[in-house]
């Protein structure tokens, strides 16, 4: 289980330049090569972005997006139907889930 990355000052629903990094870290930390064998992420269920856009928003959700495609091409699941605030939700994801390997929780 991690904790999503930071928001900038202004109450925006995106990372700031620190949450960024640690996004990047993720990607390091837990990559394919890692010792790691991380096989399904959940995160709850993003926001959309702007009315003109499909940009999904979320700490959470941009927090692991690119961790999880970098794990895509590795058969890697992304669950991002979980609700905010939904722990029963995870916890049934979680005890469904019938793969091998590490879940990581967002």
């Amino acid at each position: 289980m991690i904790r999503h990355g930071e928001k900038p000052g202004d109450r925006a629903n995106n990372l700031s330049a620190q949450g960024e990094e640690r996004t990047q870290r993720l990607r390091n930390a837990f990559r394919k090569e890692s010792g790691f064998d991380i096989s399904y992420i959940i995160t709850e269920h993003p926001k959309k972005g702007l009315s003109y856009s499909f940009h999904l928003k979320g700490r959470p959700y941009e927090t692991v997006q690119p961790l999880a495609h970098d794990l895509e091409d590795f058969g890697v699941k992304f669950n991002t139907d979980i609700k905010k605030d939904d722990a029963a939700g995870i916890a049934r994801a979680v005890k469904a889930y019938r793969g091998e390997g590490d879940v990581l929780i967002c």
